[in-house]
C-alpha cells in the first residue's frame, strides 16, 4: 500500500507542479490494467482506499481534494465528510445516475 501510495503522490506532485492544477477529483479505487480484469471487475475487486484521500487532505494542504468512487448515497458522502472535513467533496456517480430520486 506505501508504494500504491508514493505513485499517487508522484503523480499529484506532477500534475500540480507550476500551480494550474490545484483541484482534484481523485477516484479510490486503483484501475488494474490487464486485459483478465474487465471495467466491471475494475468497479468492484480492487478495494477502495478512502484512506488515501483523506492522507492527500493531510500531506497537500495547498491542495483540494474530492473523493469519487463507492459512495451510493447522500448520507454515505455525508458521513465521508465528517470523517475528513479536509475533503472539498465527495462525488455519487453511477448510484446516482441509475436512481437519481433516491
Amino acid at each position: 500500500p506505501d508504494q500504491e501510495y508514493a505513485k499517487l503522490c508522484g503523480f499529484i506532485e506532477t500534475v500540480a507542479e507550476g500551480g494550474v492544477v490545484t483541484d482534484f477529483q481523485v477516484h479510490a479505487r486503483i484501475a488494474v490494467l490487464q486485459k483478465s480484469f474487465s471495467p466491471a471487475d475494475n468497479r468492484s475487486v480492487p478495494p477502495l482506499r478512502y484512506d488515501f484521500i483523506r492522507r492527500l487532505t493531510q500531506d497537500y494542504p495547498q491542495l483540494t481534494f474530492s473523493l469519487n468512487g463507492g459512495i451510493e448515497t447522500l448520507s454515505q458522502a455525508k458521513i465521508e465528510l465528517e470523517q475528513c472535513p479536509t475533503l472539498q467533496g465527495v462525488m455519487i456517480g453511477r448510484a446516482w445516475a441509475a436512481n437519481p430520486w433516491s
